[in-house]
């Protein structure tokens, strides 16, 4: 008996599950995901910053863009329009990113500033086109210059690039 094997069992081999219902996030050796960083505490301010510069953007589209003896012509009248419009999509962005609580989808984090860009430049090539044109009023010559609306746009503008860019940078690190 010596070259003898040992008897084979016919009993099925134990059952060895691959999810252990005692482990907490139910796979065996999987962690448990990992909650999300918390939101540095400059996210609020630039949040509510870009929010206010949409908002400022849009009272500075709805006023004067060229200003001559005391007179102003809308920014309605031309590419105020548009920045009206970019400025709420700039707002809707920041606000959906402030609703999910500083997550985002699809790229949005990008949106509020290339809006703040777009509107810039838009701004700046309107404030070229208008200051130091000269206007015959009453025969006489008289030169236009920079509004009121044009300038609060402007400095909306950059302020929504600057402070969007930093909530963009946040949550793309989270």
């Amino acid at each position: 008996m010596a070259n003898s094997k040992p008897l084979e069992s016919h009993e099925p081999e134990p059952f060895v599950p691959l999810v252990d219902l005692t482990a907490p996030s139910g796979f065996v050796g999987v962690p448990p995901p990992r909650p999300p960083a918390p939101l540095p505490v400059n996210y609020m301010p630039n949040i509510v910053a870009g929010l206010v510069a949409c908002l400022a953007i849009v009272v500075g589209s709805l006023g004067p863009w060229a200003a001559s003896l005391g007179f102003g012509v809308a920014g309605t009248e031309g590419d105020g329009k548009a920045t009206l419009v970019l400025a709420a999509v700039g707002a809707a962005a920041l606000f959906a990113i402030y609703a999910r609580g500083g997550f985002t989808k699809f790229g949005d984090r990008w949106i509020a500033p290339v809006v703040g860009v777009v509107v810039l430049v838009i701004g700046i090539v309107d404030a070229m086109e208008v200051d130091g044109n000269e206007v015959e009023f009453m025969n006489t010559m008289v030169s236009t210059g920079i509004g009121w609306g044009l300038w609060v746009v402007l400095l909306s503008a950059a302020a929504l690039s600057a402070s969007s860019w930093v909530v963009a940078r946040i949550v793309d690190n989270r």
